[in-house]
């Protein structure tokens, strides 16, 4: 598996975007190996947008999307845990939210967490 590059990232999410899907998102929680293919995308813009985070400028609450592309911008609406993946250089709050996986691996500890919601 070939992990992407900072550059990837450091780019306008209209371009990042569909270039996500069919990735595979992996993390190791308590040494097990999860992972999904990105499915679905929403890109977001920097400014324009009254619906992105960034919006309307930067808070404690958004601080990681101000970070340089590739961080994750991890948030709650509507009681449920989004994830987004930070695009374009610092300072500039565009992002990528990761609206469905395809399961991979880990799906018993999926529907654990899933169940406990």
């Amino acid at each position: 598996m070939k992990l992407l590059s900072r550059d990837f990232f450091l780019r306008n999410p209209l371009i990042v975007a569909p270039e996500l899907l069919g990735k595979i998102l992996t993390r190791k929680f308590n040494g097990i190996i999860i992972s999904g293919r990105i499915v679905e995308v929403e890109a977001y813009l920097p400014s324009g947008d009254e619906a992105a985070h960034g919006f309307k400028g930067l808070t404690k609450r958004n601080l990681s999307l101000f970070k340089e592309g590739g961080h994750a911008y991890i948030h709650q609406i509507h009681k449920q845990n989004c994830f987004d993946i930070v695009a374009e250089k610092a300072n500039i709050p565009a992002g990528i939210l990761i609206r469905a996986l395809e399961p991979l691996q880990g799906i018993d500890l999926m529907k654990k967490f899933r169940d406990k919601e």
